[in-house]
């Protein structure tokens, strides 16, 4: 019979339908965890290497006091080379922060997408619904007909008609959105470019540096700018404490180091996490933190590339000790 191939039909274009639905809905999930994860990851240990960098060759640092010896003119040759691997470093710092608002971009169309998708599949629900309760009455004229006619015939066809439309292609849908939003990504930083001074990861790394960010330029009584570019100097150099680098809750140097947002301490996770189940004050003596949870801890890669510099150093300066004391 002609109805048995029409709901044939409606059918396969349904499972079909729902395959591609669920696997385009099933991949903007995956993208938007992987790049809260894995790319945001990648950037984070970037930067927390150029921070740790920036320590070494800041103003009055250890590296600018090495170069600083010798003739006049080696030195004024040393630290042109320095300031030119500073301001490479500060370049790199607004890649990061670029390569950041990306990723937040990217996350943020998957997530348009994703709802896109939800509230598609909640129409789809609804429309299931109601084809449903059509085939209901239907089936309910058929009960209390003798004959079928003609004009039934195109009833029933009419009933089928959403359900013999073709399945939507979701994954051109979600190509498309996607190829709109890089577009507009690309319109928008053209148009609205960040400036390196006002780069949160620049201005972090310049703090590093011990630069305070250039200011900008006024205008003065007399119609004239007065340029205020200089560089001051933002704190002194500090001296590693191998303290800083172990857990106060486990004693230990860091090995998954973590930072709290709130009163700016570090822990080994697992030792906070051991911690809070019998505590919930910050386990630094002092801090007025008194409600520690798991929400307050991030992930700190920075911490974790000063811990692998300090005991590297340590090594080196041991085997050096026992060096000497052999020749001793």
């Amino acid at each position: 019979m002609p109805r048995s191939k029409s709901n044939g039909r409606s059918a396969n274009n349904k499972r079909k339908t729902r395959s591609n639905h669920e696997a385009t809905l099933l991949f903007a999930e995956r993208e938007i965890e992987k790049g809260r994860s894995e790319y945001k990851s990648h950037v984070n240990k970037i930067q927390a290497s150029a921070l740790v960098l920036a320590d070494r060759i800041g103003l009055l640092r250890e590296v600018e006091t090495v170069l600083s010896y010798g003739d006049d003119d080696t030195k004024e040759e040393n630290l042109a080379f320095l300031q030119t691997q500073r301001e490479k470093l500060k370049a790199l710092c607004h890649r990061n922060e670029m390569s950041m608002r990306n990723v937040d971009a990217f996350i943020g169309a998957l997530s348009d997408v994703r709802t896109d998708l939800l509230q598609q599949q909640q129409l789809g629900e609804q429309k299931e619904m109601e084809l449903q309760r059509k085939r209901q009455q239907r089936q309910q004229q058929q009960q209390n007909q003798e004959d079928e006619n003609e004009d039934d015939t195109v009833t029933d066809d009419n009933v089928n008609d959403d359900e013999n439309q073709e399945p939507e292609d979701y994954e051109e849908v979600l190509s498309t959105k996607m190829k709109e939003h890089s577009q507009s990504l690309h319109d928008t930083l053209t148009s609205q470019d960040v400036a390196l001074e006002d780069s949160h990861m620049v201005r972090k790394c310049m703090d590093r540096l011990g630069e305070k960010p250039p200011k900008k330029k006024r205008t003065s009584r007399s119609g004239n700018d007065d340029d205020e570019e200089e560089l001051e100097i933002m704190h002194q150099p500090r001296n590693d404490n191998e303290m800083e680098f172990k857990c106060p809750v486990t004693g230990q140097f860091f090995v998954n180091p973590v930072k709290n947002k709130n009163c700016g301490h570090y822990y080994e996770y697992e030792g906070i996490r051991h911690h809070l189940k019998n505590k919930k004050k910050c386990p630094v003596a002092g801090c007025v933190n008194s409600h520690v949870t798991l929400s307050q801890l991030e992930e700190d890669e920075e911490m974790k590339i000063k811990v692998r510099r300090f005991k590297v150093r340590s090594e080196k300066e041991r085997q050096q000790r026992m060096s000497q004391n052999i020749d001793d």
